[in-house]
Formats: C-alpha cells, structure tokens, sequence
C-alpha cells in the first residue's frame, strides 16, 4: 500500500511538472529580451575574441612596422609552391633510390646473409 502512494505521488508530481512545462512553452517570449540577449551574447564573444586573439596588439605592431599588404596572383603562387612541393618530392625520391643502391650494394658484397 505504501509503495503505491509513493509511486502515485511521484507519477502526481512527474504530470504536474510536464502540465507546468508545456504551458510556459505555450507562452509568448518577449521578442526584445531575446534581442538583447542575442547583442550582449555578441558583445561579450567579441570582447573575449579580441583580448585572445590580442588583435589590437598585433594592429598597433603592424602599424608600428609599416606592413603593408601586397596583392599576389593567385595562379602565380599556386604554381611556386607546387614548383617547391616538386622539388621537395624530387629530393625524398633520390634520398630513397639512394638507400635502394646502398642496400643493394650491402647485399651483394654479403651474399651468406638471408633475409
């Protein structure tokens, strides 16, 4: 008897939370809070950007060097990294034909050694 009241008030409890639930979601939300909201939200992410990103400090240094920015072709500078990539890729391939040689040098000057 006893543990039936306890689940009934639970299952009482548990409806008047879901009845109590889905009424203030039936209720309008102030358009203007939300706005508010959304700018203070804005505000306080921008804020947290800059003081990470330190962007005034790196500003005030670019403008302290004089930097300035330079257009580029962006079909020039695709083909001088791959024209770079290439000849990288060139090196490692003679670095391994290299070790090839030497590892088949090694191999026929020691023919009793199996592998």
């Amino acid at each position: 008897m006893f543990l039936s009241v306890k689940k009934f008030v639970h299952y009482g409890v548990l409806l008047l939370l879901w009845i109590k639930s889905s009424y203030q979601q039936e209720e309008d939300i102030p358009h203007n809070e939300v706005k508010n909201w959304a700018l203070k939200f804005g505000v306080d992410l921008w804020e947290f950007g800059r003081q990470v990103t330190k962007m005034s400090e790196i500003q005030r240094k670019y403008h302290d060097m004089e930097a300035e920015v330079v257009k580029k072709d962006g079909v020039l500078l695709v083909r001088e990294m791959a024209a770079e990539v290439k000849n990288m890729l060139d090196f490692k391939m003679n670095a391994v034909m290299r070790l090839v040689e030497s590892a088949e040098q090694a191999a026929v000057r020691h023919p009793e050694t199996e592998m």
